[in-house]
Order: C-alpha cells, then sequence, then structure tokens
C-alpha cells in the first residue's frame, strides 16, 4: 500500500504539474499554487494568499501542500473497496488521476473503476485512453499514465 510521503508518487505528480510558487488560474480556471494545490479548494489564510502574490510560496510550504493534497487523493482512493487490492502501481496511478481530476471527476470513469474492480490492467488502461482526457485534456498525462497501468499485466 502506498503512503501520502510515496516518493515515485510524488516525483510523477511535480513532473506532470510543473511548479509554481505564485498564485496562477490553471487550465480549469482554479486558482493554483505550488505542486497543482486548488487554492479555491483548500482557501489559504489572507496573509499567505497576500505573501505569496507578492513573494511566493516557499519550497518547504510546497512539499508539505503536495503531501497534503496526495493525503487528500489517497483517502477518496481508500474509498473504493477494490483499491487496497490493486498494485502499488496501479494504486499509484488512481491517486494521481484523483490529484488531478478530483474525486468526482475520477468518479465518472465508471469503465475504468470496473477494469480496476476486476484489476484487468490492460482494459484499465484502455478506458483511460477512451476519454476526453486523455484525447484533449492531458493527452501527454494520460498516455503515460495508462502505460504505466498496462505495464501492471
Amino acid at each position: 500500500m502506498i503512503s501520502p510521503t510515496d516518493p515515485m508518487l510524488a516525483q510523477s505528480i511535480r513532473l506532470h504539474e510543473g511548479f509554481s510558487s505564485r498564485p496562477y488560474l490553471c487550465t480549469a480556471g482554479a486558482l493554483t499554487i505550488g505542486y497543482g494545490r486548488n487554492l479555491d479548494s483548500h482557501p489559504p489564510d489572507p496573509a499567505d494568499l497576500r505573501r505569496w502574490e507578492e513573494s511566493g510560496c516557499t519550497d518547504v510550504e510546497a512539499e508539505q501542500m503536495l503531501v497534503e493534497d496526495i493525503a487528500d487523493a489517497l483517502d477518496a482512493a481508500a474509498g473504493y473497496a477494490w483499491f487496497d487490492r490493486l498494485s502499488d502501481a496501479a494504486q499509484r496511478v488512481v491517486v494521481e488521476m484523483i490529484f488531478q481530476l478530483g474525486a468526482a471527476g475520477f468518479g465518472r470513469f465508471r469503465h475504468l473503476r470496473t477494469a480496476l474492480e476486476a484489476r484487468d490492467y490492460q482494459r484499465a488502461a484502455h478506458e483511460m485512453r477512451d476519454s476526453k482526457w486523455a484525447r484533449s485534456d492531458t493527452p501527454a498525462r494520460a498516455e503515460a499514465l495508462a502505460r504505466r497501468m498496462e505495464s501492471e499485466e
């Protein structure tokens, strides 16, 4: 079972999210900072927001937010009865998808979830690729995660 401090998961998220020490609007229109921290769903203290706008967040703050956000995504993933039966690599893919898309966004991948419940990693990868997420939202990330998923078979 992976943890919120899993180095492989954190590195993949850092790579795919990129880093910004100052708040910016992401492609979905959410105010974001660090490694993809959604400030709309995690409102910061107003003093921190002002400081971040002026001089940016520190590396320590960004890493702490990343660990917290991975923990949130891991908690959401653990809500699926089949999650703990997946390989560590497949768990990392699921958690990263939830990190990026949110629990509700991941929840819309009904066929993917069915494939994961059956531990059919090839079918899961197919379902990942057969989505708007893979076709137009973040195709490079989706393909990288789908490859990781299918390598589990």
